[in-house]
C-alpha cells in the first residue's frame, strides 16, 4: 500500500525497530510482517503474513511512475509535506447557519 501522505508513518503503539533498507530507514513491525519505508514523497507499508514475504516484498519494491530496479537504492524522503496536519474536506465541519 502506498500512502501520498510523507508526514505519517503507521503503526501507533505497536513495538518497532528502525532497519536500513535500500539506503533508507524502514521501520519494522509485528515481527517483521510490517514493513514501514518513508521513500521520496511517499510511504510504502507492506503488510504480509510471513516476515520473509515482507522483507522480499521491500527488497523488490519499484516505483510505479518511473523507471526502478529491484533492489535498487530507494530514494530518500524528501521533508516532511504537513498533510497530516492539514484536515481533508469532509473532515471539516460545515458552517452553521442561523435558523429564521
Amino acid at each position: 500500500m502506498t500512502s501520498p501522505d510523507n508526514s505519517f508513518l503507521p503503526g501507533g503503539s505497536a513495538p518497532q525497530r528502525s532497519a536500513p533498507l535500500r539506503q533508507v530507514q524502514a521501520v519494522v513491525t509485528r515481527g517483521g510482517r510490517t514493513i514501514e519505508i518513508a521513500t521520496g514523497d511517499v510511504v510504502v507499508d507492506i503488510y504480509a503474513r510471513d516476515r520473509r514475504v515482507a522483507g522480499a516484498a521491500a527488497r523488490t519494491v519499484v516505483p510505479i511512475n518511473r523507471v526502478g530496479a529491484p533492489e535498487a537504492p530507494l530514494p530518500a524522503p524528501l521533508p516532511d509535506t504537513g498533510f497530516a496536519s492539514t484536515p481533508l474536506p469532509s473532515q471539516v465541519p460545515s458552517p452553521v447557519h442561523p435558523v429564521r
